[in-house]
């Protein structure tokens, strides 16, 4: 900084955003004055499930399953959003619009909807939540459908051969 200097612009990004850290600055004039900067950096700590399992679903049921968010840090946090990697069949909501400010020691409730919608793929998804501070934070959501072979609908067809056995009088 020259001495000519009337400001200065500083930006610092911690190493560790889940850590607490301070930023200090200090400035000395010609004439020996002294002004000192300093920043209280508070971190990020959340926590929440790491996974989701949907068991055995019927393909054209509807499961949904309900999970906090917490914030655990001594500051607010605020949640940007949550997004779904893939699989148009989940959907969510939660107990607040997005975004919104998670006060510490408060919470955001989620819940996490699967309806196969008749199809019998299994799920394999993620949802990220979006943070502050470019933070984000990765859940895994699987689970199997249980589908019926094949379906026969309609009229009664009198006796049914399936495979090698005699079915039905």
């Amino acid at each position: 900084i020259s001495d000519t200097a009337r400001y200065a612009t500083f930006t610092a990004s911690p190493i560790d955003i889940h850590k607490d850290g301070n930023f200090e600055i200090e400035f000395f004039d010609k004439n020996s004055n002294v002004v000192r900067y300093a920043y209280s950096y508070k971190g990020i700590r959340v926590s929440h499930i790491s996974d989701l399992f949907y068991q055995n679903l019927s393909w054209f049921g509807k499961e949904c399953k309900t999970f906090k968010i917490y914030n655990n840090s001594i500051r607010t946090v605020v949640l940007d959003s949550l997004k779904f990697s893939k699989d148009n069949r989940l959907s969510l909501s939660t107990s607040v619009p997005l975004p919104t400010n998670i006060k510490a020691g408060d919470s955001v409730t989620v819940t996490v909807c699967f309806t196969p919608q008749g199809d019998s793929t299994s799920l394999q998804s993620k949802l990220t939540a979006y943070f502050d501070c470019d933070y984000s934070s990765t859940i895994s959501i699987n689970g199997n459908v249980q589908a019926p072979q094949f379906v026969i609908e309609g009229y009664h067809f009198g006796k049914v051969r399936v495979g090698s056995k005699k079915c039905g009088t």
